[in-house]
């Protein structure tokens, strides 16, 4: 069930949500859609936007919109959509990503209405409101480990997890994860990997604790229970509340110093639990407002601990790519 509060001072005769999974061809099904005492009139799903009309009075200001969304979902192999960059959804051999997977409510602006953008060949399209995830996983397979961008609250086959204030929730499910754990102060943080991987996923680990510590320095608390670094089977890392995928590329090609983009990725990642996470911007409008600060917190991370390494993060990240003009376009004015 999904609860939406009137955005608007206006009685409203629909909402519209995302559909993220829509994006690939034949993986989500609607079996059924429900809204409560509100009539619900007709709906449509054309792209990633499912469109919802209402009758009667519609929405009323200050009225809660009580929705029931039955669905299934056909995952697809990783990455299996042409002409599109990479995305974690979806499964491998080794691990499944259930990461943007479910109808979406989208921000409302006055004026505009519901916020919603188009699939980009590259670069994140969603605009994630601040939203409340109680959430049950019933796993059939006893030998599952389940990453979450939550600690569990239960255990057994059927998992339930809780979330407050965030902007997704994520999964990654593997039988063959090993996993690395720490407390720093009211917050865990976990590390799944691969166990092939170990010299490098726990060098992943400890840049993602340090710049845990320094980014609540810098930026303020971290303000969910958890933070999870999973090690992606796949060429991508991608950002997600509480969790984080890191490309298995960083970690195969990791040379056992600070100076690799496994370190600086890793905290980079990690730096999107505030710039987006917390401070939250259009990432298909304006995508510097979480990247460009993300790659100024890498930065940070290296001035504050790794000092002798700077002049690396520089060359590596900034000059190589020999950086010209305004860093003020969209996800749409990018073709490379």
């Amino acid at each position: 069930m999904v609860l939406v509060p009137n955005p608007a001072d206006v009685p409203l005769q629909g909402i519209d949500l995302v559909v993220p999974a829509n994006s690939w061809w034949g993986v989500f099904s609607i079996q059924d859609i429900s809204t409560g005492e509100i009539p619900l009139e007709s709906y449509q799903l054309e792209g990633v936007k499912l469109s919802l009309v209402l009758g009667d009075s519609g929405w009323q200001p200050g009225e809660v919109l009580e929705m029931d969304i039955h669905y299934t979902l056909d995952l697809p192999p990783q990455n299996d959509r042409p002409g599109y960059g990479p995305s974690p959804f979806g499964y491998t051999e080794s691990q499944t990503n259930l990461v943007d997977w479910y109808p979406m409510v989208p921000p409302y602006q006055e004026g505009v209405g519901w916020v919603i953008h188009e699939p980009w060949i590259f670069g994140e399209y969603l605009v994630y409101p601040a939203a409340d995830f109680e959430v049950s996983l019933t796993l059939t397979r006893s030998d599952l480990i389940v990453a979450a961008s939550a600690p569990t609250t239960s255990m057994g086959d059927t998992l339930q997890y809780s979330l407050q204030s965030a902007r997704n929730f994520v999964f990654s499910i593997s039988p063959y994860y090993s996993i690395w754990k720490t407390e720093k102060g009211d917050v865990t943080l976990y590390g799944y990997h691969f166990p092939v991987n170990q010299v490098s996923s726990q060098a992943a680990f400890e840049a993602t604790d340090q710049a845990l510590v320094l980014y609540q320095e810098l930026y303020g608390p971290y303000d969910q229970p958890s933070l999870t670094m999973v090690q992606a089977d796949f060429n991508h890392g991608m950002e997600y509340e509480g969790l984080y995928f890191l490309s298995k590329a960083f970690f195969n090609t990791y040379n056992e110093t600070e100076k690799s983009y496994l370190i600086a990725i890793a905290v980079h990642e990690t730096a999107h639990q505030w710039w987006y996470g917390q401070v939250a911007n259009d990432q298909a409008l304006e995508p510097w407002l979480d990247e460009a600060l993300c790659t100024f917190s890498e930065l940070a991370f290296y001035e504050n601990l790794y000092p002798q390494s700077v002049d690396w993060w520089w060359n590596t990240r900034v000059n190589y790519y020999q950086p010209t003009g305004r860093i003020d376009r969209s996800i749409y004015g990018h073709t490379e």
